[in-house]
């Protein structure tokens, strides 16, 4: 009765075709196997219309053996009734179960689990009209471990991309070049069809098609700039890295399916709660609880608004002390729970339980309670004071927090624009693409969901591309915007400053005295008006946070991100974890200072040397490889590296578009995004935030060191 029916509703489930597909697994097939249906929730379900109300006289379903589940019916697909509780069965992994003489007349059917290890797996399911006495004869095939099928096809398709290249030289004909590009199209046309039969595919798969791509655009660049007889022609190149510039901000974006999950609704969702729920209350109530007092203040909320707790029953969960940023409790913090709701005037107080109550009921108590143990809103005064205004003029729901977050997707399309305008095509595509295939942040695996998290990155590239057209008061401007949101940026600011400094130099060297300022105006104008343009912005930014914040605020964010900067933490891609080891301990830092100290120097020296004779522009670029050397920034401030490709100088030069040195910053860049979905296999969450931080620095160092022999390497032929 379902062979091939596609399901009218599926909650919580991957792959949900699988389980009328005609295939079932042979006994003993591991769980995890495919072709199956697996829940990732135990209210999962897959639910079938049958067309109109029809017999079902019996059942055979092939799941994972310990686990049960429970088939429902439904006149109206409103209200349902348990049909048959299927259950566990004997052996190990798939096992058939069968019932032959139900005798019932339905027109909805839900099929789920009911109870297990939380490892729900379902193959095949067979229902039929009439009863039967024995199961029935059920073909099996021997499957295959999930995903394999759409990482196959993935890589095929990056082969076929470069195919394409390899066959395009730029003397062949044009019938020629679109005759090749057939086999892209076949395999894309493949891989299409298995994304829609495993969609939603999992974590990994979306990490190969970064890495995929990444691999691809690097082929691209390195066959344009350094193959004779094998050059692509120049339309086929711009196209595949157009290609990959599109796959990998799709997947930057989990390829457009929801990466998050409501569950008031048991929807999935686009809304990033995790992110939210921190930095929403933090900024729409500043005035009361600061950058220390959301903890205390949504237990106290959470003792109101939920029948039947108590701080008893709450008394061992883990709380952070925001203070202090030590791990405590709940008992241990039971006085400034206490004291929460005096901090907010009676009306703030109903309003401030109301919007905590959502981000409970959305989160689930388990997964909000889970979240006091995390670091609590650390942005500035100045995203705080923006963010003050915004969320105390929306109230919370899931579409309202989805538009809010369309906001960075508007920013990032447009300084990737932005970006193409200022320093030509290749150079937008190989930001995308980078933008997209880097794989730092694993985190549900992006921002996208989250409220301006991707603003300060989207100044930084307008800052950028702001120099670029000599346009300096603006640049120095945009530059001290995004510094004043999420501080690192200022190390642009700084990078931008060396060419400047070094001019002082060679000034005081050959003419035995410091210039005047007259002359420095003059011989260093483009380093004045940034400096200019850089002051401006953050006097008015800094009044702008004062008049809306509390005069404490930003002596209090000092104070945290001061305490955050003081030991050694695990999601965080940086020089110190790096030197730490992947078991992130302050101790072995200690003990590794020197080489430490020596580590950060070797990196500033790189970095000052490379400025030397480097336009405004590049410094700056230069001053932010520091940012994961100098600071401690989790890992999602690592995401700045699709700036990075901005280094470059594309020519309009049809042959060679980029010199060999230039090809190299690309290449490198684009290989570390590639090499980087071996990170993700490492079963360690720590290992491979270590992982990621060592490929970062042989990256950073890759880059400075070509940077620095750019002219020999250009003089190469």
């Amino acid at each position: 009765m379902l062979a091939g029916l596609a399901p009218s509703r599926s909650v919580h489930v991957r792959t949900p075709l699988a389980m009328t597909d005609g295939q079932a697994l042979m006994n003993g097939r591991p769980w995890d196997y495919a072709p199956s249906s697996h829940f990732t929730r135990r209210r999962g379900y897959v639910e079938y219309d049958l067309g109109a109300r029809r017999s079902i006289g019996a059942i055979w379903i092939l799941a994972d053996h310990n686990d049960t589940y429970h088939v429902q019916v439904s006149d109206d697909g409103r209200s349902f009734d348990t049909l048959w509780v299927i259950p566990e069965a004997r052996g190990r992994g798939f096992q058939p179960r069968f019932e032959g003489g139900l005798g019932t007349a339905t027109r909805y059917l839900r099929i789920g689990p009911l109870e297990g290890d939380d490892r729900y797996a379902i193959s095949e399911v067979r229902v039929y009209e009439e009863p039967r006495a024995e199961p029935p004869d059920v073909p099996r095939i021997a499957g295959y471990v999930p995903g394999r099928t759409f990482r196959s096809r993935t890589l095929v398709f990056g082969l076929a991309l470069v195919a394409w290249l390899l066959l395009s030289v730029a003397r062949s004909p044009r019938w020629w070049r679109v005759l090749a590009a057939l086999f892209p199209l076949v395999a894309g046309a493949q891989l299409v069809s298995q994304l829609v039969v495993e969609w939603p595919i999992g974590s990994r798969e979306v990490s190969l098609v970064r890495g995929t791509v990444a691999a691809v655009a690097a082929s691209a660049v390195a066959l344009e700039a350094f193959a004779v007889r094998l050059r692509p022609g120049r339309g086929v190149v711009l196209a595949v890295l157009a290609i990959c510039g599109a796959i990998a901000f799709m997947a930057f974006y989990n390829l457009g399916h929801p990466q998050f999950y409501d569950h008031d609704t048991e929807e999935r969702t686009f809304a990033h709660y995790l992110d939210l729920r921190q930095y929403y209350t933090t900024a729409k109530y500043f005035d009361e609880i600061g950058y220390s007092g959301i903890y205390a203040a949504d237990v106290a909320a959470y003792l109101e608004n939920v029948p039947g707790a108590s701080m008893e029953r709450l008394a061992r969960t883990p709380m952070r002390d925001l203070e202090t940023l030590r791990v405590s409790s709940v008992a241990d913090q039971g006085q400034a729970i206490a004291e929460a709701p005096r901090w907010f005037a009676e009306d703030r107080w109903e309003e401030y339980k109301r919007d905590t109550e959502f981000f409970r009921r959305a989160m689930g108590d388990r997964s909000y309670l889970e979240t006091l143990v995390d670091m609590g809103g650390n942005a500035t005064p100045v995203w705080i004071a923006t963010t003050h205004l915004l969320f105390n003029a929306i109230d919370p729901s899931d579409l309202a927090f989805t538009l809010t977050g369309l906001v960075d997707v508007v920013l990032i399309l447009l300084a990737l624009i932005a970006v193409g305008r200022t320093f030509g095509p290749r150079t937008m595509l190989v930001c995308m693409v980078v933008f997209g295939a880097n794989d730092f942040i694993m985190y549900g695996t992006n921002w996208g969901g989250a409220t301006l998290r991707h603003d300060w990155m989207a100044y930084l590239a307008f800052g950028l591309c702001s120099l670029k057209k000599e346009r300096y008061a603006l640049g120095g401007a945009l530059f001290a915007a995004s510094a004043m949101i999420r501080a690192f940026p200022a190390l642009a600011l700084a990078g931008a400053a060396l060419p400047a400094l070094w001019w002082l130099v060679d000034y005081r060297r050959s003419q035995g005295r410091f210039p005047p300022l007259s002359v420095i105006q003059i011989e260093q104008h483009p380093f004045v008006r940034i400096v200019a343009g850089a002051s401006a912005a953050a006097a008015l930014l800094f009044v702008f946070s004062i008049a809306v914040l509390p005069g404490d605020a930003w002596m209090s964010w000092i104070q945290k991100v001061g305490r955050l900067s003081s030991g050694t933490q695990a999601n965080h891609i940086s020089l110190r974890l790096f030197l730490s080891g992947s078991e992130s301990a302050y101790r072995t830092l200690l003990e590794r200072m020197p080489l430490f100290v020596a580590a950060i120097a070797a990196m500033v020296l790189l970095v000052i040397a490379g400025a030397r004779r480097a336009s405004p522009l590049q410094a700056a670029l230069l001053g932010l490889m520091l940012i994961p050397a100098v600071f401690y920034p989790a890992n999602y401030y690592s995401h700045f590296v699709w700036l990075l490709p901005m280094l470059a100088v594309e020519r309009p030069a049809k042959s060679r578009p980029v010199r060999p040195a230039d090809a190299l910053i690309w290449v490198t860049l684009l290989l570390m995004c590639s090499v980087q979905y071996f990170a993700v296999l490492a079963p360690d969450q720590v290992l491979r935030f270590w992982l990621n931080s060592a490929l970062l620095f042989a990256s950073l160092s890759t880059l400075l060191v070509v940077w620095r022999c750019r002219d020999a390497l250009d003089a190469v032929r």
